[in-house]
């Protein structure tokens, strides 16, 4: 799965948010995705070390849906990460 428009967190006195700091917010704000069988923590999909200050881009997300199930009910409804959505 592939969520647009997240907040980097980079400014000129933060870094960027990890992978664990995006799951946590993720984990915080969105009942549906701690219904998630997480395999690989959210990842950016540009390096971090690229980003620029204020930035919102891409990160993607591993998970188990054996059936589909999750995947339809995700299609339907909006996960938001670091006020945006």
């Amino acid at each position: 799965m592939t969520l647009l428009h997240v907040y980097t967190g980079k400014d000129p006195n933060s870094p960027t948010f990890n992978p664990e700091d995006i799951h946590e917010e993720l984990t915080l704000h969105n009942p549906i995705y701690t219904q998630l069988t997480i395999h690989q923590l959210p990842t950016w999909l540009h390096n971090p070390s690229s980003f620029k200050d204020n930035q919102v881009l891409s990160i993607s997300i591993a998970f188990e849906d054996h059936d589909g199930s999750i995947a339809r009910r995700l299609a339907g409804s909006t996960l938001t990460a670091f006020g945006n959505l």
